[in-house]
């Protein structure tokens, strides 16, 4: 995995306890198209028996909008 993923990730997990803290949860998580194709090659295996796309216990979207090194958790 690349240290940007790793990164990202744990950005994402810190703000996803966060969110926890207050009695919220994200169901998704919007990521770049980029990195949306990293996380299908990494889940790869997955993918291929019928799983859906999940990082960090959510559902994965890309979203154009989003440059590689952002991302946005939804309800």
């Amino acid at each position: 995995m690349s240290s940007h993923i790793a990164g990202l990730l744990d950005q994402a997990a810190a703000r996803m306890l966060d969110l926890e803290q207050r009695g919220l949860t994200a169901s998704e998580i919007r990521v770049s198209p980029d990195v949306y194709g990293e996380f299908r090659k990494l889940r790869a295996r997955e993918l291929s028996e019928g799983y859906p796309l999940l990082v960090l216990g959510v559902t994965v979207a890309a979203d154009s909008r989003l440059e590689s090194a952002d991302f946005v958790l939804a309800p």
